[in-house]
């Protein structure tokens, strides 16, 4: 029957003792990676001593473990669970880094107006329809005598192509202001200096 190693060495359960074995087996059940016949050659060592009144006490077993001992469960000694939760701990700060970075950026070219708000843009496209509705409809209102001359065509049912215009373009105007939510691709700005608007 095997169990399992805990993931987390358990040093509040240590009880110091004068007897290797027992220091041994805690080390074992307490999820270090350790043989017999190794344990014994360190202790013969040096790397693990006793304090001066014989006792493998908890002090001198961590240090001995934490720098000498594999842990089971990681494959890893303490210093190299270490490096890696500090590279791990890093890495994620140079994440948020970065993302707090790329905010500032998107900040600073809003500030520039390289963006503009989605609010602000559908203000701007509606204001825009408003002058392009207004242009059309004085564009037919003005320029239809010429159009009906260019046919060659009756001047007097002016009147009646410009009903007939106007609808259209209001129906027109219509569909393109009731379609559904759509996407606006623009294309990258060259870097010519000069201020697209």
């Amino acid at each position: 029957m095997t169990t399992e190693s805990p993931s987390h060495p358990q040093w509040k359960t240590y009880a110091q003792t004068k007897n290797k074995a027992d220091v041994l087996r805690f080390l074992e059940g307490d999820g270090w990676e350790i043989k017999k016949q190794k344990f014994y050659n360190h202790c013969s060592s040096g790397k693990l001593t006793k304090n001066r009144n014989g006792f493998y006490t908890k002090r001198l077993v961590k240090k001995y473990a934490e720098t000498w001992l594999i842990r089971t469960q990681s494959g890893q000694t303490v210093a190299s669970e270490s490096e890696d939760l500090f590279a791990t701990k890093t890495r994620e700060e140079i994440k948020k880094l970065k993302v707090g970075r790329k905010k500032e950026e998107l900040k600073y070219d809003i500030e520039r107006g390289k963006y503009i708000l989605r609010s602000d843009l559908d203000a701007e496209l509606a204001s825009r329809l408003v002058v392009l509705a207004n242009s059309l409809t004085h564009l037919i209102q003005s320029e239809t005598p010429e159009m009906i001359a260019i046919v060659g065509g009756d001047q007097q049912k002016t009147a009646d192509l410009i009903v007939f215009l106007t609808d259209q373009t209001d129906e027109l105007l219509n569909e393109l202001a009731t379609m559904g939510r759509f996407s606006v691709h623009f294309a990258p700005e060259q870097e010519s200096g000069v201020d697209p608007t």
